[in-house]
């Protein structure tokens, strides 16, 4: 009687990445990486230099002086209550 043997597999050969797909996921990795180093570095704008700021300032007193008489209003209303 003849005893079965299976069949042998072929080795498994490694695939190797091309060339072109090596070089842009190190490149793609590169700029991840600089970017996320970016993005924790603080940034300090100084006032004096940033119109952002001078903005700001612009529309919070604008805000300030557009609510005076009307916080002056309801502190008159309160003292006329109280008294």
């Amino acid at each position: 009687m003849s005893t079965y043997t299976a069949p042998h597999r072929a080795p498994v050969k490694l695939k190797h990445r091309p060339r072109r797909t090596a070089t842009l996921i190190a490149i793609v990795s590169l700029l991840f990486v600089s970017l996320l180093a970016a993005s924790r570095s603080p940034i300090h704008a100084a006032p004096a230099s940033n119109p952002i700021f001078a903005t700001i300032d612009y529309v919070q007193n604008a805000i300030s002086t557009a609510l005076a008489p009307i916080q002056s209003a309801i502190a008159d209303l309160q003292t006329q209550q109280a008294n």
